[in-house]
């Protein structure tokens, strides 16, 4: 799946356990220290943080390929915070990673939930397929981020 789309954000959605969440942050710290480090004359990540256990805990926004690949292999060296994942949200697309991945249109998590969840109805719908929670895992499994489109559903 390619994960970038020209000229928008990359959004990348954490959520981490609970009893992670602190060491986590600490970490990610570091992280945004490097990176702010390295692209200086750059426009660098955004991050957000929660204080309460969320599908959207720790959200990241990556304005160039090159940052998230910075990410990823600052992931591959810390692979305690991969630990820290808590249970994959069912409702987003996840790269070989398992991290939440979806291109960044300026739109919220909310508002990909409530797309994806109509575009599925709307399919069924018009072919005349029953709804089931299995069938949407599996539609959202084929979410093309590059694009915002559903591929290779059948």
């Amino acid at each position: 799946m390619q994960i970038t789309k020209n000229g928008d954000f990359l959004k990348v959605y954490l959520s981490i356990k609970p009893q992670d969440y602190m060491n986590v942050i600490i970490k990610l710290q570091d992280f945004i220290n490097y990176l702010y480090e390295k692209y200086k004359d750059e426009k660098l990540s955004c991050f957000k943080f929660r204080f309460f256990p969320s599908n959207d805990a720790i959200t990241i926004r990556f304005p160039s390929k090159e940052q998230y690949d910075e990410f990823l292999n600052f992931l591959d060296n810390n692979k305690d915070i991969i630990e820290s994942f808590d249970k994959p949200n069912m409702f987003m697309p996840q790269d070989g990673h398992g991290l939440c991945v979806i291109s960044d249109e300026g739109n919220s998590y909310n508002d990909f939930v409530s797309k994806i969840i109509y575009e599925y109805l709307d399919y069924c719908k018009n072919n005349n397929l029953e709804v089931s929670t299995d069938e949407f895992v599996h539609f959202i499994n084929n979410f093309n981020c590059d694009n915002n489109t559903i591929v290779n559903y059948s």
